[in-house]
């Protein structure tokens, strides 16, 4: 009779030898998260910065991810990238201890970028959506799509910005990945227009 005890003893082993039938997804907690974010973002913007509601909701997120990864969909100009190309990964760094591996979309497709993007479990892409194929010898590569199966299988955590909305992402990339992006991230939507030369900034 096989029992729980067991089971769990297997999945152990054989994570141990790198086989890993169980992969957790990466918790991060960050005290005081949005006291951090605000400070982050003042120093990484130059500018005022106009806290937006969705702020809020990714320094929730950064207080507590509750192993999903984190997608900001919304128009240029919103601060999207400057949260996760900037603040997420110096906070982490300064709080976790943990360095982000960060790539803009239109470099992913290069042969020496999809193989470093491959081997890595903690990764920001910055305005997917926007970068082609990966071709590996004829066979052509959705690399987005690929990144998200992989972070899943590997309980990883991405983090990634676009201007695409759902029913875009869905479209480009289908349903298997749509599905995948409503599961295991959390989804916040910019709605604001840009903001991008409102404000002078100071070095």
């Amino acid at each position: 009779m096989i029992t729980t005890e067991m089971i769990k003893s297997i999945i152990e082993y054989n994570r141990e030898c790198g086989i890993d039938y169980d992969p957790q997804p990466l918790h991060i907690r960050i005290p005081f998260a949005k006291e951090s974010l605000q400070l982050v973002l003042s120093e990484v913007i130059h500018h005022e910065v106009k806290w937006l509601p969705q702020y809020d909701e990714v320094a929730k997120w950064l207080a507590d991810n509750q192993g999903k990864s984190l997608i900001l969909l919304g128009p240029p100009g919103v601060g999207k990238t400057e949260i996760a190309m900037k603040a997420i990964p110096l906070l982490f760094h300064c709080v976790l201890k943990k360095i982000v591996s960060r790539y803009k979309a239109t470099d992913i497709c290069r042969e020496e970028i999809y193989r470093s993007l491959m081997h890595n479990d903690l990764i920001v892409i910055d305005d997917f959506g926007i970068e082609g194929m990966f071709n590996d010898y004829g066979n052509p590569h959705i690399v987005f799509s690929e990144v998200v199966d992989n972070i899943e299988c590997k309980g990883g955590l991405l983090i990634a910005t676009t201007n695409l909305t759902l029913d875009e992402i869905h479209i480009k990339y289908g349903l298997r990945t749509i599905d995948r992006l409503r599961g295991n991230t959390k989804l916040v939507v910019f709605t604001e227009e840009s903001m991008r030369g409102m404000y002078e900034k100071v070095y």
